[in-house]
C-alpha cells in the first residue's frame, strides 16, 4: 500500500519545534537563576553583610547603587562585545566571572574589598552575561514573535524571585552570608556553563529564519495546479546600522523612555 502524501505544513520537520524556543527556554532558566540570586535574591544579604563588616545601611546601599551604576555605564561595551563575540560567549564568560564574584565575595572582609569585588566582578559578570547576552540572543531569532520571545525570557527573573530567592535567603539565615554566597556561586557556574552551550548567534548559522518561518519556493507543479500553490509568508526584518540608529529621533526618545523607567523601577525596589 502506498504512503499517503503528507498535508502542507504537516511534515515532520515543520512539527519539530522551532530552535529558537529552546534559546528562549534556556534564557528564561538563566534569568530565573540570575533574579533569585543576584537582581532579586542579593537583598537577602542586606542586613548580614552590614552587621558583619560593621557598616551603616548607608554604606551597603551606596556599594548596591555602584553595582546598578556600572551596569549603566558597561552597557554600550558589553552590547559592543556581544556583536563581535556572540551571545554564547558573553553568557558564558558573564555566569563563569558572576559564580566567582560570589565565591570571593565570601572572603572579603574590608568594606573597601567588599565594593571592589561586587561592583567590579559579580555585578560586571551579572550585567554582561545575563542581561546583554540573554537578550541578544532572543532578539536574533524572532521578528514577528519577538515580543511573545522576549516575555517568556524575561519571566523566568520573576519566577527566581519566587523561587530560587526564598532557597537563598534559607541558606543564608541556617548556614551565614558567606557559605550562601560561595553556593550561589557553584550552582551559577555550574548551571550557566551548560546552557550556553544552547545558544546559538542566529537562527542563519543553522540554515533556519526567524520566527522558524520557511524561504519561499516555487514547487514543480503543473499550470492547472499552478493558482492554487500555496507560500509560506517570510518577514524581512530591517536594521539600523549603530551611526544610522543615533541619526534618528525614535532612538533617543526610546532610550530616554526605557532609561527613566528602569531608574524608576530600580530606585523604588
Amino acid at each position: 500500500m502506498r504512503d499517503r502524501p503528507a498535508a502542507a505544513g504537516g511534515t515532520k520537520a515543520d512539527r519539530k519545534i522551532f530552535y529558537g524556543w529552546w534559546i528562549v527556554a534556556a534564557g528564561s532558566v538563566l534569568n530565573a537563576l540570575g533574579g533569585g540570586t543576584y537582581w532579586m535574591g542579593f537583598s537577602v544579604y542586606f542586613l548580614p553583610v552590614t552587621s558583619n563588616l560593621g557598616l551603616s545601611r548607608a554604606q551597603t546601599s551606596f556599594a548596591y547603587g555602584l553595582g546598578r551604576l556600572e551596569g549603566g555605564l558597561e552597557g554600550p561595551l558589553a552590547g559592543y562585545l556581544v556583536d563581535r563575540l556572540g551571545p554564547r560567549t558573553m553568557i558564558a564568560f558573564g555566569g563563569l566571572l558572576a559564580g566567582i564574584g560570589f565565591i570571593l565575595l565570601s572572603l572579603t572582609h574590608t568594606y573597601f574589598t567588599f565594593i571592589l569585588v561586587y561592583v567590579g566582578v559579580l555585578a560586571m559578570g551579572m550585567n554582561a552575561g545575563f542581561n546583554h547576552g540573554i537578550m541578544a540572543a532572543v532578539n536574533q531569532w524572532f521578528v514577528r514573535r519577538k515580543g511573545l520571545a522576549m516575555s517568556f525570557a524575561t519571566m523566568g527573573i520573576s519566577i527566581g524571585g519566587a523561587v530560587i530567592t526564598p532557597a537563598v535567603a534559607f541558606l543564608v539565615l541556617t548556614m551565614g552570608w558567606r557559605t550562601g554566597a560561595v553556593i550561589s556561586g557553584i550552582v551559577i557556574i555550574a548551571v550557566v556553563i551548560p546552557l550556553s552551550l544552547v545558544i546559538r548567534r542566529s537562527p542563519e548559522t543553522m540554515g533556519l529564519l526567524p520566527d522558524g518561518d520557511r524561504a519561499p519556493s516555487i514547487a514543480a507543479v503543473s499550470p492547472l495546479d499552478a493558482s492554487s500553490q500555496r507560500f509560506e509568508r517570510h518577514v524581512t526584518a530591517v536594521d539600523f546600522t549603530t551611526k544610522e540608529a543615533l541619526k534618528t529621533p525614535t532612538y533617543w526618545l526610546l532610550a530616554l523612555a526605557m532609561g527613566l523607567r528602569i531608574a524608576a523601577h530600580t530606585g523604588v525596589f
